[in-house]
């Protein structure tokens, strides 16, 4: 159960620099601007005609606390160092213990309304994190209070490492009269460290749009997929277009005739490779074949929730009344197909308590046929047991859990809201997780709601998750939780969850660091992630594995609303090279809103990722898609981009973007499009690909053709 991803780098700080918001000089970091890829001009073209930058050096250095080795600010200005070199003349030395402030000013004829992004390079060598922790932080002038902006996270332990820090929107509030403040510092005497460079970076006011030249009518027909048939849709300049026939079909094949609208094909069509499963009623049903057992603090059949439990049998329902039962409880035998499932059913105001209690509340272990209903668990903490508000364990299947409230389950180490455990070497199969709640749980290195190990065949829907200090919903594989060869949650569906507010900022596990996602697969394969609502978490959607050599595969991340994550709203790949690897990800027609690191990060060790009919409304500064190191077979296709560059997606090109406003109603409350959103019938058609429904549970599509975004007109 106990999982870290402490000393993860945060990627606000990555070690690469996507064309799209490259602002330092190549003569800077001529190893950084390698990474640019095949947009590079993009940067070029936007520095001569759009916008300009500028590097703003430290013109003063001033001390805070502690004591600095005497070398003065020039020392800051220029990277002259790497490897374990060590010109004294060259850094700045702080000792253990030591803050300091540095002063800068934007370039003459600047504006503080022209800042557009700003970003902190810097060249550290010093402690580890692990070792020593040191920030780096902004002066925010609207609220007069130091932002923290990075730490030495990208750093290897006494290795001169660089990185650029991008400082979160919105940007004026560090910029007041044209000056700029930066604060470099530790709380720890454990050691010194060394800064050869700490330069700011800003991207001032861009011109006017340049005027938009539309699309051939053979154009959209490519850029829509059409091969055959009329076509009426927005063209590449938002405006609406009438084609009257995109071509004809040759030899057997019809028009519509492979199943997709516009399409040249044979009857029949290619069947969606992840399927969502019928999120029908559940292995249990409404089945109640047999007793019903009440529980209640005075006038029922039992007293306490386990002796009811003990007294029941298949088929029977265990009715809890309103009352705190300060208890731990678990099922003692199971249900059966034929006389139905153990039923724990609470009514308004049956709360399980764990006051006192350490370990687990409602434990379900090698237990099939069981169903727990509207049941709340809460103040379960400790450090001993790991806390666990509903647990279940070994081969248990058949399985609903429905509608219960799980909050304040707390540890420092580790601890679950509720948690599938497929230890056995027979899976646990037939999973319906349903209109859960769980909120204000302290996690530590784990999560609110988990599946690991040998677990297959499961549904996780209508679930609220929020207001948690770590993951909010976790598909996990390759932790040695099942037997080889079936270690992996897979054959599942996660959808019409929603997941906000999910942090580890103030977790004591992770000493700071904001990696917590919303949901996560890690390990996963074979997995559909669609009509989720992710909202103000540390990662929006993340598809990675955390092991060496082992790989996240087959998931498609589609029809989500996914908004101002810390890091990145949908991140793809190990976070750094020396782990696992994610391969066949698809990531279809999701909304993603403001992310204050990039849209769309795809790390490392990813092979074969499909990024189609999406909206990415970024920040001025940010990257729509990002790349990091070995990544093969991305595909960027049809997607609408605004908010950031105007002429480019990012790491990768897509041949068929659109940079325009996608006209959503009320964002970031409301990612839904407008009646007149260049979004709406603008997308590529992929059959069952896209899923059967809209965000809202609508048909996918319902116009000419599929909208852009996770939302259908």
């Amino acid at each position: 159960m106990n999982r870290s991803r402490k000393n993860r780098m945060t990627h606000t700080m990555r070690q690469y620099a996507p064309p799209s918001a490259l602002l330092l000089t190549v003569g800077l970091f001529p190893a950084c601007a390698m990474q640019s890829g095949p947009d590079e001009p993009e940067s070029d073209s936007l520095g001569a005609g759009l916008a300009s930058s500028a590097t703003m050096t430290c013109s003063k250095l001033t001390v805070l606390k502690g004591s600095t080795g005497g070398q003065g600010a020039e020392a800051l200005a220029t990277k002259d160092l790497s490897g374990t070199a060590d010109t004294w003349s060259k850094y700045v030395e702080f000792n253990p213990g030591s803050q300091a402030q540095c002063e800068y000013a934007l370039p003459a004829g600047a504006s503080d309304a022209d800042v557009s992004a700003l970003s902190l390079s810097v060249n550290y060598r010093g402690p580890a994190k692990a070792e020593m922790l040191w920030t780096f932080d902004a002066w925010d002038y609207s609220t007069s209070t130091w932002v923290k902006i990075g730490d030495n996270a990208f750093a290897s332990s006494w290795t001169w490492s660089t990185a650029n820090i991008a400082l979160p929107s919105p940007h004026a509030r560090f910029v007041s009269g044209g000056k700029l403040k930066i604060r470099y510092g530790t709380t720890s005497n454990a050691d010194a460290s060394d800064v050869d460079l700490l330069v700011l970076n800003a991207t001032l006011a861009s011109g006017p749009l340049p005027e938009c030249v539309p699309e051939t009518d053979a154009q959209l027909c490519s850029r829509l997929a059409r091969s055959c048939g009329p076509l009426s849709a927005n063209d590449s300049c938002g405006n609406p277009r009438t084609v009257a026939s995109c071509g004809t079909c040759s030899g057997a094949q019809t028009c519509g005739g492979g199943g997709s609208p516009g399409v040249c094909g044979d009857a029949g069509s290619s069947p969606d490779p992840n399927p969502t499963p019928s999120p029908v009623a559940g292995a249990c049903g409404d089945r109640s074949s047999g007793r019903t057992i009440t529980v209640a603090p005075s006038g029922g059949d039992h007293r306490t929730i386990q002796a009811g439990l003990n007294a029941a049998a298949a088929g029977d329902t265990v009715v809890v009344k309103a009352g705190t039962y300060n208890e731990k409880v678990s099922f003692s035998r199971s249900g059966t197909a034929a006389a139905g499932c153990i039923t724990l059913k609470g009514e308004a105001g049956a709360i399980l308590d764990g006051t006192g209690k350490s370990g687990v509340g409602i434990d379900i272990s090698s237990k099939n046929y069981i169903k727990v209903t509207g049941m709340t668990v809460q103040n379960f903490k400790g450090s001993g047991d790991t806390p666990i508000g509903i647990s279940v364990s070994g081969s248990s299947s058949f399985l609903e859990i429905r509608n219960n409230l799980v909050h304040h389950i707390e540890s420092a180490e580790d601890a679950h809201g509720i948690a599938f455990y497929g230890t056995s070497a027979t899976p646990m199969t037939n999973l319906l997780v349903d209109g859960n709640e769980i909120r204000n749980c302290k996690l530590g290195s784990s999560e609110a709601m988990v599946l690991n190990g040998n677990v297959t065949k499961f549904v996780v829907s209508r679930n609220t998750v929020h207001d948690n200090d770590n993951i909010g919903i976790d598909f996990i594989g390759f932790e040695g939780t099942g037997p080889s060869g079936s270690d992996q949650a897979r054959d599942g569906v996660c959808v019409d969850n929603i997941v906000y507010n999910i942090s580890s900022a103030t977790n004591p596990a992770y000493d700071g660091e904001r990696s917590a996602d919303g949901i996560y697969v890690d390990g996963g394969k074979d997995i559909v992630i669609e009509r989720n609502k992710v909202d103000t978490s540390d990662i929006g959607i993340e598809i990675a594995s955390e092991h060496a050599g082992k790989t996240t595969s087959n998931i498609t991340v589609r029809n989500n609303f996914v908004s101002r994550s810390y890091q990145g709203n949908i991140m793809i790949g190990g976070y750094d090279t020396s782990r696992g690897n994610a391969a066949d990800i698809a990531v279809l027609n999701n909304t993603l809103y403001q992310a204050a690191g990039g849209e769309i990060i795809i790390q490392n060790n990813s092979n074969g990722v499909l990024i189609q009919n999406n909206i990415l409304r970024a920040t001025s500064g940010n990257d729509y898609v990002s790349s990091g190191s070995n990544n093969r077979n991305v595909t960027v296709d049809n997607n609408i981009f605004f908010g950031a560059s105007r002429s480019s997606a990012g790491a990768f090109s897509d041949p068929h973007a659109r940079f325009v406003d996608p006209l959503l109603v009320g964002p970031p409350s409301d990612l839904h499009l407008t009646s007149g959103s260049p979004a709406v019938d603008a997308g590529v058609d992929l059959g069952s690909r896209s899923g059967a429904a809209d965000i809202d549970g609508g048909a996918r599509t319902t116009g000419a053709r599929i909208d852009i975004g996770a939302d259908e007109r």
